[in-house]
């Protein structure tokens, strides 16, 4: 699958663009909307993490193995233990890294060919589909970031390679991303 995505992509500034062959089934316009960040006492939570398996040949989306959300950085990493596991992928809400946070780390080290992935971002990360403005990448092995405007791979997409950083992801994916793929290609 991966192979495939990233040599059909041709570069266009910061990001690869392409029109989905196939239109997904979830429109945005049709999605309810997402509410505020979720409170916790005083604070609101902001940072949320989640502790991914690695996909599997033919399998479409990771396994969630750990979940959590805190008001800090360093109270979430209590929450799900992820100190100990491979960070991956960091998704904003806002444009330069601001907003809403959520964390990918992967249970069992950095990117091989089949990566990561989250086909649905509505179902399993909760408050951030529709949302993403910039991310962050984590382990340098991971060094291919695809994001799909639909769920399962589908609609517009946009592709990074080696980058590290990206303040924010165009007019075209800002606010419409729906599933993800990190994974290393030499």
């Amino acid at each position: 699958m991966n192979g495939a995505l990233s040599k059909a992509a041709v570069m266009v500034g910061t990001a690869a663009l392409l029109s989905g062959v196939g239109a997904g089934t979830a429109a945005a316009a049709g999605r309810p909307s997402q509410g505020p960040a979720a409170t916790t006492g005083r604070a609101a939570v902001s940072h949320c993490a989640y502790v991914l398996d690695r996909l599997k040949s033919g399998e479409a989306s990771s396994r969630v193995l750990r979940q959590g959300c805190a008001s800090s950085k360093k109270e979430l990493d209590g929450v799900v233990g992820a100190a100990a596991s491979t960070l991956l992928l960091v998704v904003y809400a806002d444009a330069n890294y601001g907003g809403l946070t959520k964390y990918w780390y992967g249970e069992y080290g950095p990117c091989d060919t089949e990566g990561y992935g989250i086909r649905d971002l509505e179902t399993t990360f909760n408050n951030i589909n529709d949302k993403i403005s910039s991310w962050s990448g984590g382990h340098s092995s991971c060094n291919y970031v695809n994001m799909w405007e639909h769920a399962v791979y589908q609609g517009r997409h946009a592709a990074w390679h080696n980058y590290t950083r990206v303040p924010y992801v165009g007019a075209a994916m800002n606010d419409l991303v729906s599933s993800i793929n990190v994974h290393y290609e030499p």
